[in-house]
């Protein structure tokens, strides 16, 4: 039996969500356990490009990454409606998708005061995931009109309040 390798990585931003072998695992750099061979690192952060790269991990070793994601420049304009969600914290929050691409951040990033999803009114698929193993927690639609926030709570089956 093989033993676990560490993978030790450093992320620039620091709030950069970190998914292995396409598996959530939470946001930040810091050490990971992982069975020895070769595996896929993804990084993503929303307003940045994505960073895919192969790594291998030999048993008992440790292998030390540090990967700086890109800014993706670009100017968007309003008008804007408001996402928030209420939950658990580090679960991922994907948009209009259910996979890598469609991330747009963490719960806890858009759980209230001025942390907010901002999206162009219209209606969207929400799926959030749980860490570490993609269990989907939440799956629903919701639409956003402009100037209007809508949070969803979690934690009541994704119950939908409106706010101005």
């Amino acid at each position: 039996m093989s033993k676990d390798g560490k993978l030790a990585l450093r992320v620039t931003p620091k709030q950069a969500y970190v998914f292995i072998d396409g598996i959530a695992q939470r946001d930040g750099g810091g050490r990971f356990k992982i069975s020895p061979g070769e595996h896929t690192l993804a990084l993503r952060n929303y307003g940045y490009k994505t960073v895919t790269q192969k790594f291998t991990i030999a048993p008992g070793k440790a292998t030390r990454l540090s990967v700086a994601l890109e800014s993706d420049p670009g100017e968007v304009s309003g008008p804007w409606g408001r996402i928030q969600f209420k939950g658990p914290r580090r679960s991922v929050v994907l948009l209009n998708g259910k996979v890598l691409d469609h991330f747009v951040g963490h719960v806890g990033e858009f759980n209230g005061g001025k942390r907010e999803l901002l999206v162009p009114p219209g209606k969207y698929e929400i799926s959030v995931l749980h860490p570490g193993d993609n269990a989907e927690i939440y799956s629903g639609s919701v639409t956003v009109n402009a100037s209007e926030g809508v949070i969803i709570n979690l934690n009541r089956n994704g119950e939908q309040a409106r706010t101005s």
